[in-house]
């Protein structure tokens, strides 16, 4: 991963680094896995604002990741990294032996389609 400076166009980005990661993958998530995140701009079932300064930000789709990790010996591959919106970590599309696909979070150092990165 290389860390890239952002060139100082305004005050805000004058001390703006970057991480870049080139082994993310750039296409769309794996469908079946992701989901609708919807926002409610701090408003509750009555529309009234219940908590102030939240809304605006980009529209995100929630992925669902398996934190329970719970497909002891079962032989599986990394198939590709991912970023990640909803949370500071990429994750990782694992397919299991058995044809299933699951998104981990992404320890670090974790690589895809290499032998060495099979877990348990």
């Amino acid at each position: 991963m290389a860390v890239v400076k952002c060139k100082p166009t305004s005050p805000g980005r004058r001390h703006v680094v970057k991480v870049v990661n080139p082994e993310l993958h750039k296409g769309k998530p794996f469908a079946p896995l992701v989901e609708k995140n919807s926002k409610s701009g701090g408003r509750n079932n009555n529309g009234r604002i219940t908590t102030r300064h939240i809304g605006g930000g980009h529209k995100q789709a929630y992925r669902i990741v398996d934190f329970k990790r719970n497909k002891d010996g079962i032989p599986a591959v990394v198939e590709r990294l991912e970023y990640d919106p909803n949370r500071s970590a990429n994750i990782a599309l694992v397919l299991y032996k058995d044809g299933e696909r699951r998104y981990i979070l992404a320890p670090k150092g974790l690589k895809s389609w290499r032998p060495d990165s099979v877990w348990r």
